[in-house]
């Protein structure tokens, strides 16, 4: 059982791992959000938005 779990969680930890660009686009994206860059949108004008698409 113990070799199962650890057979088990070394795949979950496998196919969980986040790319490392996707990491860098975040660190870039919140980065230019500190920074001022970005602009904020309110909940109701971001479901505004979606409920165009």
């Amino acid at each position: 059982m113990k070799l199962a779990d650890e057979l088990w969680l070394s795949c979950v930890e496998d196919c969980n791992k986040t790319p490392k660009w996707h990491q860098q686009t975040l660190e870039q994206r919140w980065g230019e959000y500190r920074s001022g860059k970005v602009k904020r949108i309110s909940l109701e004008e971001l479901e505004r938005r979606l409920g165009g698409r």
